[in-house]
């Protein structure tokens, strides 16, 4: 007699959210006073005025309950006389995998150019007449606040159940009774990804008056002529990424070839092979992972003052602030909170078989034999959580520590 059942469930979840934000910053302007006449009086007066506000928040609840049953044993062949009885059950493989990525944000400010003209800020003051007075103005306030909040709760539970055994082969008279069992495998990957903000500030140079480098030019202006040319830029910058997650991983997986009975037979020579029984289970979770990359600080200032009258006075004033603010982890300092409970329960077997109170004839070369087969459980459980990074120069920075961000960062 041979019995075979198999039953296979895969189950597998994925979820994604991602959020990006393309900042759009202002034209390009430039500024020129030149070609007036003798006494004249000219002034040129830019300002400009940018406040950006980027607000991205997301939360995630995701839950995944999943029950996973391979079986091919079970069998049964009870009550038979005079002939040989054989169970064999096949090879039961249960698989579950779930992939779990929530919580992304993307923030790319690039480049602002503000007063530029072919890469370079052009304020020109020349050509004009004597005694003329001649006066450019530029005022740049550039503003920037983003706020990244991430929030994940995940919950996986999991049971996963293969099994081969449970055969039955009791009360037979004469012959051989075998039960053969091959191999159960029960396989658990489960991969949680949640909560990174990145922040491309760009290069703080373009906030300014221009790209990385400002041109000023004053030549050519009369005797006697006044001719200022007054520059001040402020930039600030206020940056707040914050994370909170909290997972749960609950699995319970089971493989079994034993269990198998076969028991008062009589006049019958017992064997009771069980094959090998495989518990995996692999848990990895990486949670909340903050970078921040801001190319450049500082701009540079070209001004030409060439070729103008005796007499003539000229100034070019240049004035720059920066101030930076970024909390990573909270703006009150609470840090990146990571609340990981991996409950793993792996339980492979390959025992538990009966062959007892079985009856052979006097002087003969029946026998009762139980081999059981290799029984290994495999448990890998990692998680990588919290990596703050800024970058106030070339983008990647260097982390003496080994990460693999390919999945939560891969599409940037």
């Amino acid at each position: 007699m041979k019995i075979k059942k198999i039953l296979t469930t895969i189950s597998a979840f994925a979820l994604l959210f991602n959020t990006l934000v393309p900042v759009v910053w202002a034209e390009e302007e430039s500024s020129e006073i030149s070609g007036n006449g003798a006494g004249s009086s000219s002034s040129a007066n830019i300002v400009s005025n940018q406040s950006k506000t980027v607000v991205q928040n997301n939360s995630a609840r995701i839950t995944n309950v999943i029950s996973s049953t391979a079986t091919s044993g079970g069998n049964q062949a009870d009550g038979n006389t005079d002939g040989s009885v054989t169970i064999e059950s096949g090879s039961a493989t249960t698989n579950t995998n779930v992939s779990n990525t929530a919580n992304i944000n993307v923030a790319d400010l690039g480049e602002c150019p503000s007063l530029d003209n072919d890469n370079s800020s052009l304020i020109k003051i020349t050509g004009n007449g004597s005694n003329s007075t001649n006066t450019v103005t530029g005022e740049t306030t550039q503003e920037t606040t983003v706020f990244q909040e991430n929030t994940a709760v995940i919950t996986n539970s999991i049971s996963s159940e293969a099994g081969s055994g449970d055969n039955q082969a009791d009360d037979n008279t004469g012959g051989t009774v075998t039960i053969r069992t091959a191999p159960a495998t029960s396989n658990v990957n489960v991969k949680n990804e949640a909560n990174a903000n990145w922040l491309n500030a760009g290069n703080l140079a373009d906030y300014f008056l221009g790209d990385d480098q400002k041109e000023v030019e004053i030549s050519g202006n009369g005797s006697g002529s006044n001719n200022t040319a007054n520059l001040s830029a402020s930039n600030s910058i206020l940056a707040v990424q914050e994370n909170d997650a909290l997972v749960e991983n609950i699995v319970d997986s089971l493989a079994y070839t034993g269990n198998n009975n076969a028991k008062f037979n009589t006049k019958a020579g017992v064997t009771i092979e069980t094959g090998s029984a495989t518990a995996n289970t692999t848990i990895d979770n990486l949670a909340n992972f903050n970078l921040a990359d801001f190319d450049s600080l500082l701009a540079e200032t070209s001004a030409q003052v060439i070729s103008n009258g005796s007499g003539s006075t000229n100034e070019v004033n240049s004035q720059e602030e920066n101030q930076m603010q970024i909390f990573q982890g909270g703006e009150n300092e609470t840090g990146n909170l990571f609340d990981s409970f991996n409950q793993v329960s792996a339980n492979p077997s390959s025992g538990l078989n009966d062959a007892s109170d079985n009856t052979g004839e006097v002087n003969s070369n029946l026998w009762n034999t139980i081999h059981t087969g290799l029984v290994t459980s495999n448990n890998n459980v990692t998680n990588t959580s919290g990596l703050n990074s800024v970058n106030l120069g070339s983008w990647l920075p260097e982390i003496s520590f080994d990460f693999d961000l390919g999945g939560i960062f891969g599409f940037f």
